[in-house]
Order: structure tokens, then sequence, then C-alpha cells
């Protein structure tokens, strides 16, 4: 009977000495990206199509025999709805394909940055402000197989096995990360000395 070799985990971890960085892909569920990519070429072409009809008929270049031109108005509120929705799924798919999570820990300062991901700027946090920071997987992303919710696949939001008190809110992070490996993270922030009994209680 074939025995399950131990799991290496995802994250890729630099010491950087005083700081450390914590480098964390994206989660890709490739069934749905693969679909997003055939949905994008589909949508490419609506765009396209609308968009020649819209500007033909500002022109005066699209009409019937009888001098009918089409909604124009209709038209470009279709075109807007179809633009907006294009570009969400591009920044999901964009995401998928080269985003990452870098944690960056150290100096008295936690920052999490979504590299790859389009209109995202990073959060920087006191670490002495930081309290009970834990391991807790996503219950609801756990019940889809280990894939992360909709938030965490296209990258929007706070979402992760890693998380924090920070004043009166909890912030998370660390998304796609499975629970075993959000520990040993903090358990090797902790034994480097980077992170105080303070961070976690």
């Amino acid at each position: 009977m074939p025995i399950e070799l131990p799991y290496q985990g995802r994250a890729a971890w630099q010491d950087l000495g005083s700081e450390v960085q914590i480098s964390i892909p994206a989660r890709r569920n490739w069934l749905v990206l693969t679909f997003m990519l055939f949905w994008l070429c589909g949508w490419l072409v609506g765009e396209v199509v609308v968009l020649g009809f819209v500007t033909g008929s500002a022109f005066g270049a699209l009409s019937d025999n009888r001098g009918n031109e089409p909604p124009v108005v209709f038209l470009l509120a279709w075109l807007t709805f179809w633009t907006t929705a294009g570009l969400f799924i591009v920044r999901i798919v964009w995401w998928q394909l080269g985003g990452y999570e870098l944690v960056t820990v150290g100096n008295g300062l936690l920052t999490i940055a979504k590299l790859g991901l389009l209109f995202n700027r990073p959060k920087t946090y006191d670490l002495s402000a930081v309290r009970h920071l834990r391991a807790q997987e996503d219950p609801l992303a756990a019940a889809f197989g280990g894939f992360a919710t909709y938030r965490s696949f296209g990258g929007f939001g706070d979402t992760g096995s890693l998380r924090f008190d920070y004043g009166l809110k909890t912030v998370k992070f660390g998304a796609g990360l499975d629970e075993a490996e959000a520990r040993h993270l903090i358990q090797r922030l902790h034994e480097q000395r980077i992170l105080t009994e303070q961070n976690l209680t």
C-alpha cells in the first residue's frame, strides 16, 4: 500500500536578518480559471461588436432602410456593464496566474501586500499592537475541498488561515494556507524572536 509523503507546504521563507519575508502564491482552481479564460474570449467579441455599433451609430454609419439607428443609450449602458464585468474577471485571472501574498515581519512592523493584484495597496501594522496571532482555517474554504472562498480566489478582502486581533478588528491573511502550515509559520517566527509572547496572547 503506497504511503503519502509529508506535505511540504506552499509558503516560501526568506530571512533578511532583521525581518522575514513570507511569500504565499495564490491558490489556483484550474477548472474555474479555464472557464474564465474562455469567457473572456466571448467577452472580447461582445465588447468589439457593441463598440462597433456605438461608434458606427455615432457617425451615422449604421441605420436601416428607414433611417432608424440602433438604440445608442441602451448600447452604452450595456457596454458599461459589460466592460465592468470583463475588468472584474481580468482582475481575478491576473491574480490567479501570477499573484502572491507577501508578508513582511520585523523591525516592529507587519506588512501584508498582495503583489500581482490590480488596484491594491499594501497594509502595514504596528507589531507591538498585534495580539492573538493564530492559525485558524476558514471553515467555508474547507467546505469547498480546500479551495478558498470567492473573495480569496480573486484576492478580494481579508481572508486566510492566519489572523490576529488589531484593536477591535480581526485581520486575516495567508489565503490558501492549510492550518498546519499556518501554525508552523507562527512557531518559526516565534522561535526567531520576531514574534513575542505578547503577539500570541
